[in-house]
């Protein structure tokens, strides 16, 4: 049976409206703060159903590899002890590209299939919650939090844990859905991202600066991304056709003129505006 949570996850506060009450049941938003977060804690019984049913195929796009390659070009002048760790690192696909380029890579994930893959792909992987006692503090240039803050409902703690382990002046890279996108205000109760126990809490740029530089982390960037057919979808639309049909678009705008500068221009609006799919952070250790 999962348990009430009564305070909100960022201010603490105790008053909340329901969001989506009759869709979406205990989803609140604080009316202090207002984040977003279903106000229920799901039990370790449903967490493990939730997440053994992921889809574990180690295939990876070269176009997702050629943007795993830019993103740690861009963090590369951050390179001063060498090390790199991502929480919730999936099956490790950003790390082994980080390997090649000579980084001392280590993760942490929660099913036994996504850690066997990351053995077996070298990685040093700890299964479960990040434990800060298993690595030295201060000892981590880059830290990644790639689409798992909306996972849990404890993110003060774990923000805790990553200033520990991050150096003074080391990076924090994070990215999670955006509750002020176009396609979250356009779809309101049927967003795709609205589903418990998957996503527990929902950012705004908003939100997610204050939680950040409550934590001790001091704003580099931060800007919100993409429109995708997968936003519009359910979950498991978005695991079949619908994921290939975004992969073509991709591989079109890749190569493609016309498809290029219309996604240049998209994104450079949604930016500007606040109003794309994917809140991106990159927020520095003070």
């Amino acid at each position: 049976m999962s348990e009430k949570i009564t305070n909100c996850l960022l201010c603490s506060g105790n008053h909340f409206t329901a969001v989506y009450p009759t869709e979406h049941p205990g989803l609140m938003k604080c009316t202090q703060c207002s984040l977003i977060f279903f106000n229920k804690k799901p039990s370790l019984d449903e967490l493990l159903a939730n997440y053994n049913n992921y889809p574990r195929k180690d295939g990876i796009s070269p176009i997702t590899i050629k943007r795993y390659h830019q993103l740690l070009g861009r963090f590369n002048k951050f390179r001063k002890t060498g090390k790199i760790i991502d929480v919730g690192c999936g099956n490790g696909h950003l790390l082994e590209e980080a390997k090649k380029l000579n980084w001392e890579v280590y993760c942490t994930e929660f099913t036994d299939t996504a850690v066997d893959l990351c053995i077996k792909k070298g990685i040093s992987m700890q299964k479960g919650v990040l434990d800060v006692s298993n690595y030295e503090e201060n000892s981590f240039d880059c830290l990644f939090f790639i689409e798992v803050i909306e996972h849990i409902n404890n993110p003060k703690e774990e923000l805790e844990k990553f200033h520990k382990l991050l150096r003074k002046g080391g990076l924090l890279y994070i990215t999670t859905p955006n509750f002020n996108s176009i396609s979250s205000k356009h779809l309101k109760s049927r967003w795709s991202i609205v589903e418990y126990p998957e996503h527990l809490a929902y950012y705004t740029p908003n939100t997610l600066h204050k939680i950040l530089t409550e934590a001790g982390f001091k704003k580099s960037q931060l800007f919100t991304s993409g429109l995708g057919i997968s936003s519009i979808r359910t979950k498991d639309e978005i695991r079949g056709s619908i994921a290939e049909n975004n992969e073509v678009f991709r591989k079109k705008a890749e190569t493609n003129p016309i498809y290029s500068l219309t996604k240049r221009t998209a994104n450079l609006l949604l930016k500007v505006s606040g109003s794309g799919d994917t809140i991106k952070a990159i927020y520095i250790k003070q």
